[in-house]
């Protein structure tokens, strides 16, 4: 649905891209254990590629790419203490700590080229997409949590005037070896992770919801 979309020129003002964490609903798409990180950048490259396909679209475009963790990485900064708590909550934990920091790209051609983005309101969190979002279409609007309310919005990035910073044209996929594809094979013959379990699960609540 994504691709026509954005080739009909339909895409919605919206749109949330979410990989395939499991096999046994097709090839997966996603950089998470067990999965080669070879699917999880050819998905990247498909989604960045079918934008730039339609240059309406494109010139309309704020693509983010982020993650829900790090990846394991050894990183030198400490994690902060001094995140805004979602709500008032009498839970044990006070949901004061950011959490590791996790890679994100913002790619637009209304940013202009090598642009580092630190935020300039406050913290830059996931809950930055969900307050850039609401200033944008639903502005005035109040914030879901205190703490969307309290994270920087990512609009500040969007610096050029014209959407004059044209990227390439096309983005190569990662090319997927032998020995990616072997390793599909054996995923495909191990039973699911508890990953995969869960999430079948989920989608077959959702389908009997329908």
């Amino acid at each position: 649905m994504f691709g026509a979309d954005v080739k009909s020129g339909a895409l919605p003002q919206y749109s949330f891209i979410e990989p395939r964490f499991t096999h046994f609903l097709g090839a997966p798409s996603d950089n998470h254990p067990p999965h080669d990180d070879t699917y999880g950048e050819i998905l990247l490259a498909d989604v960045y590629n079918t934008l730039i396909g339609n240059p309406q679209v494109w010139q309309q475009t704020l693509l983010i790419v982020t993650y829900d963790e790090h990846g394991g990485c050894f990183d030198h900064q400490p994690p902060p203490y001094n995140a805004t708590p979602p709500d008032a909550n009498t839970a044990s934990f006070d949901f004061k700590s950011i959490g590791p920091r996790v890679p994100a790209l913002l790619i637009s051609p209304y940013i202009p080229a090598g642009t580092i983005f630190r935020g300039a309101e406050g913290t830059i969190d996931h809950t930055s997409v969900i307050k850039t979002v609401r200033n944008r279409f639903c502005p005035g609007a109040a914030s879901i949590t205190a703490r969307d309310a309290a994270a920087s919005s990512l609009e500040g990035v969007l610096q050029l005037p014209n959407p004059v910073n044209n990227p390439p044209a096309v983005a190569p996929p990662a090319p997927t070896s032998q020995a990616t594809l072997e390793h599909l094979t054996q995923l495909r013959a191990a039973p699911p992770t508890q990953l995969a379990q869960d999430l079948l699960h989920l989608r077959d609540v959702l389908l009997s919801q329908k």
